[in-house]
């Protein structure tokens, strides 16, 4: 019985922290990322260098720093109404830096790209 109780808690806590992941904000971070991934896999592909073993960086370098950072940022912001101001800055910071990463990627598939976003 007691395990079903502990299931119970776990769950009405991710019931809490299901908005965080679910708003429409975070919808628009979790498409740059797989945009982003996507022509980080493609350019890997056409330059020869693609390694399924790899795919597993995705987590740590695209999406926990993207996604979690924006959700404790929504989560202090939800704490403290002074801090009410954090979540959009964040937010932009984030947008701001994948798209200039997808369009630098983009620039290595030969798109036109502005050269201050081109990557070497």
């Amino acid at each position: 019985m007691l395990k079903l109780a502990n299931a119970q808690k776990e769950v009405r806590n991710l019931e809490v922290l299901a908005p965080y992941f679910t708003n429409s904000l975070m919808q628009v971070i979790l498409i740059l990322v797989v945009v982003d991934s996507a022509l980080g896999i493609v350019i890997s592909s056409v330059i020869g260098k693609f390694k399924p073993a790899k795919l597993a960086h995705f987590l740590h370098d695209s999406f926990f720093p993207y996604v979690l950072v924006f959700v404790v940022v929504e989560i202090i912001s939800d704490l403290s109404a002074s801090w009410a101001w954090l979540t959009p800055v964040v937010f932009v910071l984030i947008v701001l830096t994948l798209l200039a990463n997808t369009a630098g990627n983009a620039g290595k598939l030969g798109l036109p790209v502005p050269k201050f976003l081109q990557k070497d």
